[in-house]
């Protein structure tokens, strides 16, 4: 039986080579081919997207609280935009940061399938909760149950911020524990090119993150709501 450390370590290594693949891939696109690619990202599927001064604009839609936006917003990662004329608010996205998303995009579907190969991770995981009306919806990379320990696993293209992560991974092991019994001992864990950064996650621990998640939301919302851009009847 290979022991997880050793599985890890395998899914560590081919996350860095692909990225090095992928990286230099990008690292040939154009600004314009970079924009081009990037209104066509299969995560702005159903939005409305446009480009303007060589960024995309992609709109942040509230019918679903997507758990991305609401950490990147937490963590001021994300540029929430309100566009006067349209009446909404919109995530833009230069090229450097459109190059890292086609890079991520292209690493986990790669990566993810050759985890799923070494042992039974389950893979993209989609999850949803609702709160206070709201829904919020995450999807997982990896997750896996060994030996009564169920490992939560976010696979990144760039640094690691560990701050972010314990919050990315408490709201997903949340989230997957609504749904799942006997889930054990809870292990995060994201791994990059360089390491694989590990988290203890508590029910204690879990519960707290969830709870700043939900208030972070409801900023969001009070945020929208004095721009009157949407409305919440």
């Amino acid at each position: 039986m290979i022991l997880m450390d050793d599985i890890l370590e395998k899914i560590r290594t081919k996350l860095a080579t692909e990225v090095k693949r992928a990286k230099e891939k990008y690292n040939q696109k154009t600004t314009a081919e970079l924009i081009e690619s990037g209104r066509r990202i299969k995560s702005f599927a159903g939005k409305d997207v446009f480009i303007k001064m060589n960024k995309v604009y992609s709109e942040v839609n509230f019918d679903r609280f997507s758990l991305t936006t609401i950490l990147s917003y937490m963590f001021g990662y994300t540029d929430l935009i309100y566009v006067p004329e349209k009446d909404k608010l919109y995530e833009s996205y230069r090229p450097d940061q459109i190059k890292r998303l086609l890079i991520g995009n292209e690493v986990h579907s790669i990566v993810e399938r050759y985890a799923s190969k070494l042992s039974n991770f389950a893979i993209e995981q989609k999850m949803r909760l609702e709160a206070d009306g709201d829904v919020i919806v995450g999807k997982l990379d990896l997750v896996i149950n060994k030996e009564d320990t169920t490992y939560i696993i976010d696979l990144k293209t760039g640094k690691i911020n560990e701050d972010y992560v314990t919050y990315q991974l408490g709201a997903y092991a949340y989230l997957y524990s609504l749904t799942h019994k006997n889930v054990g001992k809870i292990v995060g864990l994201a791994i990059n090119s360089e390491t694989i950064y590990k988290v203890e996650l508590p029910p204690s621990k879990i519960e707290s993150i969830m709870y700043d998640i939900i208030k972070t939301k409801d900023e969001i919302k009070r945020d929208l709501e004095a721009k009157k851009v949407y409305n919440f009847n």
